[in-house]
């Protein structure tokens, strides 16, 4: 994703029928949910290569799609820890301490979106893609092999 410049142009979804799409997608999907279980994760940095490689949307397309995806992992994340919250009867005014990263993040996904839509070229948001997977997978790999 980061040296190759035809993965950008290389879009095969409209080409491919859904039954086709779904043949893949199903189990394509289900592996990266296993995966990102077992580590972990939400799972959205491992979705973003995989749509690029399958040729399944231009670099713009398939960051919507990954920050939506993350969007509602994140969503379920809070949701769960939330009603942790609640069971363990530790006060929920604790949440109200991470309303500024929640405002944070919205502003930065405004200001990204923006950005991504009307200044940013395909090829920089494949490389940027590329930078933040290579990122996190040095991290994890770190922390799996120094625990």
């Amino acid at each position: 994703m980061l040296f190759n410049h035809h993965l950008q142009n290389r879009v095969n979804a409209p080409e491919e029928t859904p039954r086709k799409l779904w043949q893949w997608g199903l189990p394509v999907g289900a592996c990266l949910g296993g995966l990102a279980g077992l580590i972990g994760i939400g799972g959205g940095i491992f979705l973003s290569p995989v749509l690029y490689f399958l040729g399944w949307g231009t670099a713009k397309q398939i960051a919507a799609t990954a920050s939506g995806f993350i969007f509602v992992n994140s969503l379920a994340g809070i949701s769960g820890q939330y009603h942790k919250l609640q069971e363990s009867a530790i006060e929920l005014d604790r949440i109200v301490e991470f309303w500024p990263v929640f405002i944070a993040v919205f502003v930065g996904g405004q200001i990204g979106s923006r950005l991504s839509t009307t200044h940013l070229s395909q090829q920089l948001i494949q490389r940027l893609t590329a930078v933040l997977v290579l990122y996190v997978s040095v991290k994890i790999g770190w922390n799996l092999f120094s625990a």
